[in-house]
């Protein structure tokens, strides 16, 4: 078992190999940003279960229900969240479906 110490130890190893010979500064803006727009995307998915937007079915993920949302019903519940939210996060573009992409290797 790691300790705390030992843990953050590994992710500052991890965040310096990242952020590379980028500034500081800079990277601070960059991951910001990323948690940010995490904690927005992860709040719409709250959203989507107690406004009862999506009904993930067994073992489904919040997300892939959103995703499965039909076309032509999309617009009406972009609507609905952004008025509930003040924002809504088009499904393609979550923080869930990013990560995603990324893990199967579709986007840079």
């Amino acid at each position: 078992m790691s300790t705390t110490k030992e843990i953050e130890s590994q992710i500052w190893e991890m965040a310096n190999r990242l952020r590379s010979n980028m500034d500081a500064g800079e990277y601070r803006n960059y991951i910001l940003g990323f948690i940010f727009y995490r904690y927005l995307s992860e709040n719409q998915e709250e959203y989507l279960l107690k406004g009862k937007v999506v009904f993930p079915e067994n073992n489904q993920s919040v997300n892939d229900a959103y995703l499965g949302i039909p076309e032509e019903e999309l617009v009406d519940a972009l609507a609905e969240i952004a008025g509930a939210l003040g924002y809504a996060i088009a499904p393609k573009y979550t923080w869930a479906s990013i990560v995603d992409k990324v893990n199967n290797n579709t986007i840079a």
